[in-house]
């Protein structure tokens, strides 16, 4: 055979089989293929461990992802809770950070607090805004009721006996039928 036939040969080969160098949008095909398999099948891994996270909610999302965050990439476990990956980074970012009402909110729970104990336990949220706009506080009823409950702060109810158990003096009633018990 002669050696420029062996080369044709060789040339027509290599232009027809599916790794060839000179066809390299094919391989970058399969290699595509490849990683959105392995892609695929860390997410099935990551929702076969947990299975609930269709319902749940970001922060329960978020506190999973915390978990798996070093075994999995951050792309595969945003995409497998269907959570957008901008979710994670913004809050992971901002996990530290105290915004102007949760500031202004440990500022005012001592005096809520101190209110509250002052009054004997019977202050609710009424009397409560009513005492922190007096001191100078802008702060709604709402608010005070949702930090009391934060901080779990209830106002005692007073216990009232019940009628059938006071003894009540009776001599106002007069025994007209004269009936003897």
């Amino acid at each position: 055979i002669a050696e420029s036939t062996l080369f044709e040969w060789c040339k027509r080969y290599n232009e027809q089989h599916y790794l060839s160098t000179s066809d390299s949008p094919r391989i970058k095909h399969w290699q595509q293929k490849e990683l959105h398999l392995s892609k695929i099948e860390q997410k099935l891994e990551v929702l076969g461990k947990y299975p609930n996270t269709a319902t749940a909610s970001t922060d329960e999302k978020m506190a999973v992802i915390k978990q798996l965050e070093g075994h999995y990439s951050i792309h595969v476990l945003c995409e497998a809770f269907n959570l957008p990956r901008g979710t994670y980074y913004n809050r992971k970012r901002k996990e530290n950070i105290k915004n102007s009402y949760e500031k202004s909110d440990e500022e005012i729970k001592p005096v809520i607090e101190k209110i509250f104990y002052d009054s004997k336990e019977r202050f609710g949220r009424k009397p409560i805004h009513y005492k922190l706009s007096e001191l100078g506080y802008r702060v709604s009823e709402k608010r005070v009721g949702r930090l009391m409950k934060e901080m779990g702060l209830e106002v005692k109810k007073p216990q009232f006996a019940a009628e059938h158990k006071k003894p009540i003096p009776r001599s106002h009633f007069k025994n007209l039928l004269d009936r003897e018990f």
